[in-house]
Formats: structure tokens, C-alpha cells, sequence
């Protein structure tokens, strides 16, 4: 075994250089993974799993909090050997060498800009819809539309919050953070005083046909298992795991926490089962308003179309948009710091400076040519 895979990546950090830094403690760390995990990911996939798993929704979203509970300890383990910010990249480094770990900076870089693109798009749909509702222009397809257009002011916008550096994303991200709080706790609290008030129980409406909808589930396309409860379950599992996204960020600032080997296998835990918690009630009470209507929904933002209130599903909706453009921005980062650190590994003499925006394209473009 070489010495790579137990020794410590020793990258500088600012948090390493400058000792009056205080590092976050295990109460921090728990509210930091609850606030990586909870998004807008709940509003987003009641409406797939409903039809998919049927009464069984909730629970499919109890097995992905335990799928991702593994995989985040999967991390927490990695920060006892690595103590340095990056996750993915500084794991990789210290397991396999530098040039996979670039090659895993750049790649975690990739996939995060293209899941960006994508919610990006859902939050200009969203928004349009609420703004416009009777235009129609969230559905348009066209390379030349409103849509278009409003996806361009979304990326100037935020482009623009970048460019102002960590003061207005802070402030930026402390919105998103009250808008997604708030939303989720109003629709769990309005939802159970609706059910006891006017003693609705549409849970059971899960069950009918037009509403479960269980698929087939055939692993790599080669052998057909059926339909049956435990295959819904597995397939509503794999659509409930994207509420739970978040997780693997967790650990990108180890260097900022105190005693990271044992702060993080303790505060991942309690962090996926507090978000587990209120994802499962959300959905029981969405299920229990009308599980028929988020099965049906059209839009985008599923979970608040069981509130037969107009005003009441608004606000649960702009507070989903809310939540959907703090991701937004911080996906807007193209989850820079395995990118800088693998940058860094390459041209140790690079400024990184201290803005999030950072030039993500030109550093990719840096290492793949010291990569060759």
C-alpha cells in the first residue's frame, strides 16, 4: 500500500494559514448538512414517486435518506485519512494519485454545471408560470422564446450576485435558506391544521388505478423482475434519492470543522435523519390532502398542488422558487473547490482569489492541458 493512501493531503488553505479562524463545531456542521441537503428537491419529486410507488411513497423516501445516509459516511470515513477541503478531489489524490484526482476535480465540475443547467431551466419554467400564469411560455420550445430570455437574465443575474463576491452570497444564500425553511415548515404546519380542521384523509387515494402507476424495473435492461411492491419501491427509491442531493458537499469544508474524523461521522447522521423527518412528513400530508392531484400535476413544483387554496399553493410555490434559486447559485459555483484545488495542484502559483465565480472555464481549461 503506498503512502499516498494514508498520509493527509497537505493543500494550504486560508483556514489552515490563519489560526484565529474559528472552525465550525458539531452544532454547526448539523445545521451545514441540513442546509446542503434540504432543497428544492421535495417540491420537485413527490409527484414521480406518488405514481410510481403508490401508498409506499413515504417510505421510499425513508430507504433513499438511508442510501444517502451510507454514501455520506462513505465521506465522513475519507475526512479521518484527508483533512483538507475538495471531497472528491482530495479523496481521490490521496487514494489514486494526482492525475486521477484532476481528473475527478474536473469531472465532479462537469456534472455539477450540467445538473445547474437543468434546475436552472426548471426555475425559469417556475417563475414564468407564477408571473404569467395563462401565457404559457414555460412550456415553449423554441430556441428563440421568453423562455430563452428568461433563462439568459437568470444566468446575468447570477452572474452578477458572482461577480459582487461572498458578501451578496451570503446574503443571497441566507434568503434562499429562510424561503425553503419556511415554505417546507408552512405546508407541513398549514397542511395538518387543514387535515384536522376539515377532517380530510385523501391518502387513500393513492392507491387508484389513475393515480398508481406502478413500472416494470429490469436491472441493465437484461432481466425483467416485474411489478411488484419491492420493484416500485426500488424505482421510487432511485427518484426520492434526488431530494437527498447535497449529501456528498457535506465534506468539501473539512478543513473548516474541528476535528473533522470525528465531527463528521457524528453530525451526518443526525443531519440526513432531520431532513429524512420532514421530507416523510411533507409527503404524508401532501398524500393526505390529495395524493391524486400531485400524481396529475403539470408543473413543475409538485407538492404544493395538493392545497386546494390558491393563495396558500402561491406562497408554498414561491417559496420553492426561492430554495430553487439558492441552488441555483450555489450550483452556479460549478462546485468549485475540488476545481481550484486541482487547478492549484497544476499551477501552484495561481491566484484563486477569494470570489466563488473564479473563472471556472478557463482553470478547466488550464488542467486539461497539463493533464495531455
Amino acid at each position: 500500500m503506498s503512502a499516498a493512501t494514508t498520509e493527509p493531503v497537505a493543500v494550504p488553505s486560508a483556514a489552515c494559514a490563519d489560526p484565529n479562524i474559528t472552525k465550525l463545531g458539531q452544532f454547526s456542521v448539523i445545521l451545514l448538512g441540513i442546509n446542503s441537503i434540504l432543497g428544492a428537491g421535495i417540491f420537485l419529486t413527490p409527484g414521480a414517486v406518488v405514481k410510481i410507488a403508490g401508498p409506499l411513497a413515504p417510505v421510499a423516501y425513508v430507504v433513499a435518506a438511508l442510501f444517502a445516509g451510507v454514501l455520506a459516511m462513505v465521506f465522513a470515513t475519507a475526512a479521518r485519512y484527508v483533512k483538507t477541503n475538495g471531497a472528491s478531489y482530495a479523496y481521490t489524490t490521496a487514494a489514486f494519485g494526482q492525475k486521477l484526482g484532476i481528473y475527478a476535480g474536473v469531472t465532479h465540475a462537469v456534472a455539477a454545471s450540467i445538473a445547474w443547467g437543468i434546475l436552472s431551466s426548471f426555475f425559469v419554467s417556475t417563475l414564468l408560470v407564477v408571473i404569467f400564469p395563462h401565457t404559457g411560455w414555460a412550456e415553449g420550445t423554441a430556441v428563440i422564446s421568453v423562455k430563452t430570455l428568461g433563462f439568459l437574465i437568470c444566468i446575468a443575474v447570477l452572474l452578477l450576485i458572482n461577480t459582487f463576491g461572498n458578501r451578496l452570497i451570503a446574503w443571497a444564500n441566507a434568503i434562499s435558506t429562510i424561503g425553503k425553511v419556511s415554505a417546507l415548515t408552512l405546508f407541513i404546519v398549514g397542511g395538518l391544521w387543514i387535515i384536522v380542521t376539515e377532517h380530510l384523509n385523501n391518502y387513500r387515494s393513492s392507491s387508484a388505478q389513475d393515480v398508481y402507476q406502478p413500472e416494470s424495473y429490469a436491472p441493465f435492461g437484461a432481466v425483467d423482475l416485474g411489478q411488484n411492491a419491492v420493484t416500485t419501491l426500488v424505482l421510487a427509491t432511485i427518484a426520492a434519492l434526488y431530494a437527498f442531493t447535497g449529501f456528498e458537499s457535506i465534506a468539501n469544508a473539512a478543513e473548516e470543522m474541528k476535528d473533522p474524523e470525528r465531527t463528521l461521522p457524528r453530525a451526518i447522521p443526525v443531519a440526513i435523519a432531520t431532513v429524512a423527518v420532514a421530507y416523510t412528513l411533507a409527503v404524508v400530508v401532501g398524500m393526505t390532502l390529495g395524493a391524486g392531484e400531485i400524481a396529475h400535476s403539470q408543473q413543475i413544483v409538485k407538492l404544493p398542488a395538493a392545497i386546494g387554496d390558491d393563495v396558500f399553493r402561491t406562497i408554498i410555490t414561491i417559496g420553492a422558487l426561492v430554495s430553487m434559486f439558492g441552488i441555483n447559485l450555489a450550483g452556479s459555483a460549478v462546485s468549485e473547490e475540488p476545481l481550484r484545488r486541482a487547478h492549484r495542484r497544476v499551477r501552484p502559483d495561481s491566484d484563486t482569489g477569494h470570489r466563488i465565480s473564479a473563472r471556472p472555464a478557463f482553470r478547466m481549461m488550464s488542467i486539461s492541458r497539463a493533464w495531455q
